[in-house]
């Protein structure tokens, strides 16, 4: 068998030997892929969850929690292979060496209603569970507007003859949620004016510090969910980024960026690096085109200020020549003025000198006339 038809046996059809198989392909033993699901509970952040088998029946040291086990579903959303398969509603097996094809139908009634009348609008995929000591359990993943949720419910009772049961509990669970909490998008809180001025001034130089391209980004559909009324702005914020972490090809989580309020997590998302798009907009290959073109623009910022630097002696120079054009207009209308008065006094000296001959003269015949 294909492994999609597997992962297609074992979330419609609860297929607990093709659980065996596959852990076996995967691992190359059962025991040795129950310890990766322990260490995979464990790095989710599951307390109170120790798994023993692959498939889920009793045994005493095979146990969860609700709140585990609506940690490993949350992870488990994000696999875009995984929201398909628990999305979907029917499924053929192809045939094989050993086996016609088969037909299987996916069991979790809020999603495909076919034993129960429990159909639920907003419901995206499940999973459902039962054994005779745990009863019955059901895992639901519902999407409503910008708001998507996880609800499990553990050792309820089962349908068709009593309610409530593990539907009309979830149903009423999940309605409460989307009446009376709000979902802001992590993404669209760190997407303000100052970040995108960032990238628009830093993209210039290299395609790594495109928003768009860039390989260091904030996983998506992630939110924060607070009570309706309460602002995003009364929820804080904390950053954290991992140590020593070992980097594989593609997608590596690096850090994450978690909200609280009321001493209760409300939201939280990974901060991601992708070695793909680190390849393709590589940094060093740039690096010296970006120096290059660093020391060109500060050579011309030492031109500009040699520049600025010289326009004062300019400005110098001519206000010097403006001050010897003055000083020579100065000079000329001073000499003016003194040939002027030099002419003048030399007239009025002439003119002085006439008179008194003058009066002399007339004076002399006065006497000789006596």
């Amino acid at each position: 068998m294909r492994m999609e038809d597997c992962l297609y046996g074992i979330m419609l059809m609860s297929a607990n030997e093709v659980c065996n198989g596959v852990a076996e392909h995967v691992a190359g033993s059962i025991d040795a892929f129950v310890d990766m699901m322990n260490a995979k509970a464990e790095e989710l952040g599951c307390k109170h969850t120790h798994f023993a088998n692959t498939n889920g029946l009793y045994l005493d040291d095979h146990y969860t929690t609700a709140y585990d086990m609506a940690l490993i579903s949350s992870a488990a959303m994000k696999n875009e292979e995984f929201r398909k398969i628990t999305g979907t509603k029917t499924y053929t097996i192809p045939k094989t060496n050993l086996n016609d094809e088969r037909a299987l139908y996916n069991k979790h009634n809020m999603l495909h209603p076919i034993n129960y009348p429990y159909g639920y609008d907003y419901c995206i995929g499940g999973k459902t569970g039962y054994t005779d000591i745990a009863r019955y359990t059901l895992v639901t993943f519902a999407k409503k507007g910008d708001m998507e949720l996880v609800c499990v419910v553990m050792k309820t009772a089962g349908p068709p003859s009593i309610e409530p049961n593990e539907y009309t509990d979830t149903i009423s669970l999940l309605n409460f949620a989307f009446d009376n909490f709000t979902v802001y998008p992590i993404q669209n809180q760190i997407k303000n004016k100052d970040r995108e001025t960032e990238y628009s001034i830093f993209s210039k130089y290299n395609t790594l510090f495109d928003e768009e391209n860039s390989p260091l980004y904030i996983e998506e559909k992630a939110g924060v969910t607070l009570p309706k009324g309460v602002d995003i702005s009364k929820a804080q914020r904390d950053i954290s980024l991992y140590d020593n972490v070992e980097y594989t090809d593609g997608v590596n989580v690096i850090g994450q960026i978690s909200y609280t309020y009321a001493g209760k997590s409300v939201g939280s998302a990974d901060i991601l690096y992708d070695t793909q798009k680190a390849e393709t907009n590589t940094l060093n290959e740039d690096i010296s085109e970006i120096v290059k073109q660093t020391e060109d623009a500060s050579e011309d910022a030492d031109e500009v200020e040699a520049t600025e630097e010289k326009q004062p002696q300019k400005g110098i120079d001519i206000k010097i020549v403006v001050i010897i054009i003055v000083a020579v207009i100065v000079i000329s209308a001073v000499a003016f003025i003194l040939i002027r008065r030099a002419r003048l006094r030399k007239k009025y000296r002439a003119y002085y000198n006439r008179r008194r001959y003058s009066s002399y003269r007339a004076g002399r015949r006065r006497r000789y006339r006596r």
